[in-house]
C-alpha cells in the first residue's frame, strides 16, 4: 500500500464506522421509543389490577340469587343493581 492510498483507506473505513454508528442510533431511537411504549403498558396495567383489585374487595364473598323483585331493601336493589350490571361507581 502507498502512502498515497492510506488517507482513501481510512476516508472508507471512517465512512463504514459512521455509517455503523448512524444506524446504531437509529436502532438505539427506535428501541427507546418502544421501551417508553412499553413501560406506559405497564402502568396502565398495573392501575387496571388495582381497580379490578378495589372492585373484587367490594363484591360480596357469594353472590345472592335474589332477583329485583324479591329484593327486601332499596339497599338489596342497589346491589343487585351494581352485579348485574357491573356498575360499581360509589354512589353518594
Amino acid at each position: 500500500m502507498t502512502a498515497a492510498r492510506i488517507p482513501r483507506q481510512l476516508d472508507l473505513q471512517e465512512d463504514a464506522a459512521r455509517a455503523l454508528a448512524d444506524g446504531l442510533r437509529a436502532q438505539i431511537d427506535d428501541l427507546q421509543s418502544r421501551l417508553r411504549e412499553s413501560e406506559t403498558h405497564l402502568e396502565h396495567l398495573a392501575i387496571t389490577r388495582r381497580t379490578v383489585t378495589g372492585l373484587a374487595d367490594r363484591l360480596p364473598a357469594v353472590v345472592p340469587d335474589l332477583h329485583p323483585s324479591q329484593a327486601e331493601t332499596p339497599g338489596q336493589l342497589g346491589i343487585l343493581t351494581e352485579v348485574g350490571t357491573g356498575s360499581f361507581a360509589r354512589k353518594p
